[in-house]
Formats: C-alpha cells, structure tokens, sequence
C-alpha cells in the first residue's frame, strides 16, 4: 500500500489544477480556511468589523470615553460535504501511475467544481433582497444601462470599488458582447473583447458567465392587492401580508418583494391567502414598515408570475466561503489533504482498497454565508 501514498499526493496535484480552472466563484468570494479540522455541522464564527461616527470635538479638561467597539460576529456553518470518486481495476491504477489520468481527473473536477459554484450561487439569489432589472426580460438587449444601475446600488451602499465582480448568465454574456461600449475599442481602450470574446473588466466590475445560473418562476398575484398587514420594525425576518378579496397567491422562496422604498426576499414557499394575513420569512428589513402599505412583487412582470434568471453583481466581502480539513482519518497512509489558497478549500483524497478493484475518492467540508447582503445586487433578466 505504501504506493498508494506516493502517487496521491500526485493525483491531487492534477485534480487540483484543473479544478482550479473551473471553480471561479469561489475565487471571487472572501475566504476564511485554516488547518484545523472540523466535522460536517460544525461553526466557524467571522468578525465583522465595527462601525464608528466622525464627530465634532470639543476641548475638554478631561477625555471622556471612546466608543465601543462591538464588532459583529457571524456563523458560517460547514454544512456541505461534498465529494466524487470513480473505482478502477488493477490494470487501470497501472495507468495512474505512469500519469495516464488526466481526462478522468478533470472530469472529477467539473463535477465538484459545479456543486461549489452552484451552492454559493444559490446562497447569494436567496439572501440579497435588492434587485434591478425587470424578471423575464434581457438585462443586456440593447445598451449595458441595468448593469450600470446595478452598479450605482453598490454606490449607494458605500461599496469599496476594488473587488467587485458580475456573474451572469450565457444568453446575458452573448448579448452583452454587442453592447458597444463593452467592447469597442474606443471605448473600452483596447479591442480585447472583440478578438478574444472575454468581458473582463468594464465599469469597475469583473464580469464572468455561469450556465449554472439557475431560474425562478413566480406564479401570478391574481386579484386581490397585496398590503402590509401589521407593521413592522426594523430588523425582523417575518412580515404580515395582506391579500384583498379575491384568490390565493403561492409566494415561493426568491420572490422578491417591494415594500415602501426597500426590498427583502421570500426565503421559504408560502400561500398567501386572499381576505386574510399571512405571516412570511423574508430576508430582514432594513426600515421599519407601517400596516396598510402597499407591496408590489419584483419577480413578477406586471404582476403576472415569469420565469427569470438572477444575475449577480457584488462585491467579495457580501458573502464568505468557509473550509475545514475533514477531522476524520487524519494522518492516514492513504489520505492527503490539500489547503488551497487560490480557492480557499480544504480537500482531501483517499484511496480504498476493493476486492480487486481501487476506488479513488476526494471530498470537501465547506459552508458559506451572505454577511453583507448591501454589498450586492440581483440583476433580475432572462436565460
């Protein structure tokens, strides 16, 4: 078995080399990842830091105290374990030893890579409640002007200019490439764009593209108007709906509600009955909301349910990516853990031995959480 341990560390390498060229989320995301090992279901706690006021001083004999610093801290669990393996005969672990693995390698990768990429983009869709866009329609049909409207919200939020990116969608990406000011060279400065069909950096933001992008279908309001039922304050996670004479709408979990100036999102499917109210959990309210308001439904299209594709525009600190080393088998001969920095992932690779046959195994104990929801922008399109 003492073969296993030499050629794993090998086997890594390569499943990690390509995976590295897949995973591009999780490189744009803030990371937090160290050594110790964790199990599935375990914690880790990220601080924020505090928020100060600027202040007009006045001479004083004596100095009075400064302000408090209570920095926010936030829990991040590890909550996904994910992993891939394939089994081969002794002929083919032959193969692996003489380096013969690169397709299955890189197979392996995508697979893992698609999981982590689609998670954190998940996790981003069902927590940022702010969108632009109209749900259904292209975001970049004609001019880039959503896109710059999505920026302007990361302005208003005070967003640090370095480190912001767009995730969008291939149908998106396609027309954005005939958006003039994307990539002609006056414009852009250079002609880039155009011979090599790669975005990159406009206005400010890093813009990449992702099938794994995935679509919300809103069903429709029907009759009956959509009010606040009883008022609420600022910070709650559940507002009271109220749903005039008429029919029952399914609000589902992405729905995106306008309510008096600011926006929060569904976070589970609920029936908001007509005539009646109906409490629902949405993502938290930055302003208090009276009763009798009016609320309007962002992934609707005049108020009729269509099917939408979420873009992103955020910068990295709204969302951590956290990893762990699996606490299991640690310092086993056939196990190697790698802690990679450019993805912020912690993996390991494990070789079981089978009757006559090998299974080759590599797994990953992560977890991410929105911690500053402000610092990004749904940009409601199409596929």
């Amino acid at each position: 078995m003492n073969e296993f341990s030499e050629i794993l560390p090998r086997v890594m390498a390569t499943f990690l080399s390509a995976l590295r060229n897949k995973t591009n989320i999780a490189r744009i995301v803030n990371r937090d990842f160290a050594g110790t090992p964790s199990h599935k279901g375990d914690k880790i706690s990220v601080t924020l830091p505090s928020s100060y006021l600027a202040y007009d001083r006045v001479a004083s004999a004596t100095h009075a105290f400064g302000q408090d610093t209570a920095p926010t801290r936030v829990d991040i669990p590890l909550d996904q374990w994910i992993a891939v393996d394939m089994s081969f005969t002794d002929k083919e672990w032959g193969d692996i030893q003489e380096g013969i693995v690169g397709p299955q390698l890189e197979a392996m990768s995508e697979s893992l890579s698609k999981r982590v990429n689609k998670f954190l983009l998940d996790k981003v869709t069902s927590s940022v409640p702010t969108t632009v866009g109209t749900a259904g329609v292209h975001a970049f049909a004609t001019t880039e002007d959503t896109y710059l409207e999505a920026l302007q919200k990361l302005n208003e939020s005070n967003t640090p200019e370095d480190g912001r990116f767009a995730v969008i969608t291939p149908g998106e990406y396609r027309r954005a490439l005939k958006v003039a000011n994307l990539v002609q060279a006056q414009t852009r400065g250079d002609g880039r764009a155009i011979v090599t069909g790669q975005l990159g950096l406009a206005y400010g933001a890093a813009i990449f593209y992702s099938s794994l992008i995935g679509e919300h279908t809103s069903n429709s309001l029907g009759a009956g108007d959509l009010t606040i039922g009883a008022a609420g304050v600022a910070g709650t996670t559940t507002v009271t709906l109220a749903k005039g004479a008429g029919v029952n709408w399914a609000a589902k979990a992405g729905d995106v509600l306008n309510i008096a100036g600011q926006q929060v999102t569904i976070q589970t499917n609920v029936t908001v009955t007509a005539g009646a109210n109906t409490n629902v959990s949405v993502t938290a309210l930055e302003n208090a909301v009276a009763a009798a308001t009016a609320v309007t439904v962002a992934t609707q299209n005049a108020g009729s349910g269509v099917t939408s594709a979420s873009c992103l525009v955020a910068h990295r600190d709204a969302i951590y990516l956290a990893s762990r080393p699996l606490a299991d088998f640690q310092g086993s001969a056939n196990t190697f853990t790698i802690q990679d920095e450019v993805l912020g992932l912690a993996f390991r690779g494990e070789i079981v031995r089978l009757n006559g046959a090998t299974k080759l195994i590599f797994d990953c104990l992560f977890g991410a959480t929105v911690v500053r929801p402000q610092l990004a922008v749904r940009v409601l399109g199409a596929k």
